[in-house]
């Protein structure tokens, strides 16, 4: 059995800044975030086709959008530093996270394009990329930034009560950066820069989906999605309500790996479910993988002491 190292395994901020975001920044942003209760808050600022900002404070708004892809650059980073160390499920953890949040931003970019006049359809603004919220949320459920673009898209379209929805799923995932808020200056980028905001995504977007898959299946979304506890308990759910219904319930189960990777818990589920389904080569890559990273695992050495004795008789 690998012996996990440490030094590489220490816990990875999932939405490290590159930089930090001036405070002086928040009152460009048009939007608050209530300090009493988190809650994101429409302003009631849409973009339009019309609309006009000084020269220094669309650079501004611009950078404070560089700075955020400049972080998910980071992460995809670090997310290749994993793989090539070999620890898969931390990377695809990783890059799923990056994916998620990339793809969100750069969809909201090509939706307010299009409001400002940007293309005859937006599916030409588009341009064939992914342009399903749930598709791009499913790339990774760790990131809450399908969510806050989703809104943002929303706000923007004059849809207040879909955006405030989707901005109280976004703020309940622990992973929202403080001032998440400040991102919301990309509703009053003039087209210019919105496409320069969208040349620098569509770049890290290609390097993602370079290296990284998205999922052919994946769970509906639902806005707890990054919890790995809440992803075993509809796994568990499903087996519930049919006992022999093991590969509905391993999606969840899987997913739990990708937005946690860190607990030994959601590998010893997916090696239940797969010798369940006798496919004992998953399970048992599962528990050497898990025990590497969590090695002090109750669940996962129970399982690995019976798959040994299953092997000696």
């Amino acid at each position: 059995m690998k012996q996990a190292n440490h030094s590489i395994l220490r816990k990875t901020a999932a939405f490290a800044l590159a930089g930090v975001m001036a405070l002086s920044l928040a009152a460009c942003t048009g939007k608050t975030k209530s300090a009493d209760t988190g809650t994101i808050k429409t302003s009631g600022q849409t973009p339009s086709s019309s609309n006009t900002v000084p020269t220094d404070a669309t650079s501004a708004y611009e950078e404070v959008a560089n700075a955020f892809i400049d972080s998910l650059s980071a992460l995809y980073d670090q997310a290749a530093e994993y793989s090539s160390d070999g620890l898969s499920e931390i990377a695809d953890y990783l890059y799923g996270t990056t994916a998620a949040s990339t793809s969100a931003m750069r969809y909201a970019v090509d939706c307010l394009l299009y409001m400002k006049g940007e293309g005859a359809t937006l599916d030409e603004v588009i341009g064939g990329r992914m342009n399903d919220w749930g598709s791009i949320a499913a790339l990774g459920f760790a990131s809450p930034y399908p969510y806050i673009f989703e809104g943002f898209v929303d706000e923007a379209d004059g849809r207040t009560d879909a955006a405030n929805d989707c901005y109280d799923k976004a703020i309940i995932n622990p992973n929202v950066l403080e001032h998440s808020e400040y991102l919301k200056a990309i509703t009053l980028l003039d087209v210019p820069a919105l496409k320069r905001v969208k040349e620098k995504l569509t770049s890290l977007e290609d390097k993602i989906f370079a290296v990284y898959a998205p999922p052919d299946f994946f769970i509906p979304r639902n806005e707890n999605n990054f919890n790995d506890a809440w992803l075993r308990a509809q796994g568990r759910e499903i087996l519930n309500n049919d006992s022999n219904n093991y590969e509905a319930a391993l999606l969840y189960y899987i997913e739990a790996v990708k937005v946690n990777p860190y607990n030994g818990d959601n590998y010893a589920g997916c090696a239940t479910l797969y010798i369940f389904m006798d496919d004992p080569a998953s399970a048992i890559r599962y528990v050497n993988d898990g025990l590497f990273i969590d090695p002090q695992s109750k669940s996962l050495n129970t399982i690995l002491g019976v798959l040994e004795g299953a092997a000696k008789e």
